[in-house]
């Protein structure tokens, strides 16, 4: 809910950052996820809010002013070329580049257009590819992203877990809180 809670979200940040001993130990706030309502997003249910430059640029400042990184979810697997080059979404990636966002993709097209088109962004492999055989969840470490977002069929199957080599295992994620059965598509 990076925008869509961006209120109370901020708030949070601002008073964790001036009262750390709220937060457990060792606990860091590195980043706060979600999109804007727009094409490339991934199907969330949002509030059809809409934001103009200033208003995105408040809200990559405040982000920024609070050491946090927002990591935009594009994951739209409908994309086609014609999407790409959706004004509101490019005037959001626009807006936040200087900021290197990170991009959690789940498009090939839409993840080589922002590659080629914002190269300070990093990438994120989603959950929703929902890769089934876990060669092809393997071969996600094997590729340019920051982190890899395990298919969540993987939260418990601790001999997969296990054979993820140890100089990988900084680079994954988990979906904790998946609302899908083992097996949805």
């Amino acid at each position: 809910g990076a925008f869509e809670s961006f209120k109370f979200i901020s708030a949070f940040l601002q008073i964790a950052k001036q009262c750390p001993s709220m937060l457990k130990d060792n606990v860091v706030i590195e980043s706060v996820f979600g999109s804007p309502t727009c094409v490339w997003n991934g199907g969330r249910a949002l509030a059809n809010v809409y934001y103009n430059k200033k208003q995105l640029q408040n809200i990559r400042d405040t982000y920024a002013n609070l050491g946090v990184k927002v990591r935009f979810i594009f994951t739209n697997p409908f994309l086609n070329e014609y999407d790409l080059h959706d004004r509101y979404c490019n005037l959001i990636m626009d807006v936040f580049k200087e900021l290197s966002p990170e991009v959690v993709v789940n498009s090939p097209l839409l993840e080589d257009y922002l590659r080629s088109t914002y190269p300070t962004a990093s990438f994120i492999s989603s959950t929703t590819k929902r890769l089934r055989s876990s060669e092809e969840q393997m071969n996600e470490f094997s590729r340019d992203y920051k982190y890899v977002c395990l298919d969540y069929d993987y939260n418990y199957d601790y001999e997969f877990l296990d054979n993820i080599h140890k100089s990988e295992r900084d680079r994954v994620e988990i979906l904790v809180n998946s609302t899908c059965l083992k097996g949805c598509n």
